[in-house]
């Protein structure tokens, strides 16, 4: 098991779910693991689709913003 793996298993663990990845960090994994290991010890759930402004998401839903 890798680290984004290992990561995302505690994540789980935390809250009883997977995290909501889009992708914006797929080019980053460190920063994605980083993310979801600072989501565990917040107890902030982690959601990339939020991070996006609102403007963005609406591109993100009619598929014209790609990671």
């Amino acid at each position: 098991m890798n680290e984004r793996e290992k990561a995302t298993q505690e994540y789980i663990e935390k809250f009883g779910k997977k995290p909501k990845i889009i992708g914006i960090f797929w080019r980053d994994t460190e920063q994605l693991i980083s993310n979801l290991r600072n989501a565990i010890k917040t107890g902030e759930e982690y959601d990339e689709y939020m991070m996006l402004s609102e403007s963005e998401r609406k591109k993100f839903d009619n598929g014209l913003l790609l990671f």
